[in-house]
């Protein structure tokens, strides 16, 4: 890690200002993701569409969870709940529009994958849940992603909060290890990816 990336603190995204950029970085970091290569398995346009959806993912959470980012790193929260997740919101044709228009013919693919992760999510005990962490390609490997870690694990412990995370990348379990996340029964996806859910205690 070079000094001027060692310097970077960990610090949340408050507003939308920044929600494009940020949209643009995940995007390449789940590039080559399992479950983005399942949803878009056109190279040349999963791009584009990753960013759709990441866009997004990171309003989403900056209205009902909690944005943070290091450096040329994001990772986005939900705060725990007292009992099951709420449904979504009642879908509407502007909703169910953008999906087609994201997915396409692989709606359906999306429909299943969430349906398994939602089935495999423990209700219990309140939790916090790491639903993406990623990287820009060109900065993986300076301690990014730890650094989102690492604070968090740190907040986890002082308050005595289990975390959840999906993993959907076999070569990221040592990571999420080193953080005290520990492997639960893994998601097999029907003609697509694996997924390894991770239960953390706090310590």
């Amino acid at each position: 890690m070079d000094d001027h990336e060692s310097d970077v603190g960990v610090e949340r995204l408050e507003g939308p200002i920044e929600v494009g950029a940020r949209a643009d970085l995940l995007a390449r970091a789940f590039f080559d993701d399992p479950v983005m290569c399942h949803l878009f398995p056109s190279p040349g346009k999963r791009l584009a569409k990753a960013t759709l959806v990441m866009r997004g993912e990171i309003h989403g959470y900056l209205a009902r969870g909690e944005v943070w980012c290091h450096g040329p790193a994001v990772a986005l929260w939900l705060p725990p709940l007292d009992g099951p997740r709420p449904a979504p919101e009642r879908p509407t044709l502007a909703a169910a529009w953008r999906s087609w228009r994201f997915l396409g013919r692989r709606l359906p693919h999306a429909r299943r994958l969430s349906a398994l992760m939602e089935q495999a999510h423990p209700h219990h005990p309140p939790h916090w849940y790491l639903r993406i962490v990623g990287t820009d390609p060109g900065h993986r490997g300076r301690g990014h992603a730890s650094a989102l870690l690492a604070s968090m694990a740190e907040r986890l412990d002082g308050d005595g909060l289990p975390a959840y995370l999906e993993s959907s990348n076999v070569s990221n379990l040592p990571l999420y290890r080193r953080f005290g996340f520990v492997e639960q029964a893994i998601i097999e996806v029907p003609s697509g990816p694996t997924l390894w859910p991770m239960w953390r205690e706090p310590r």
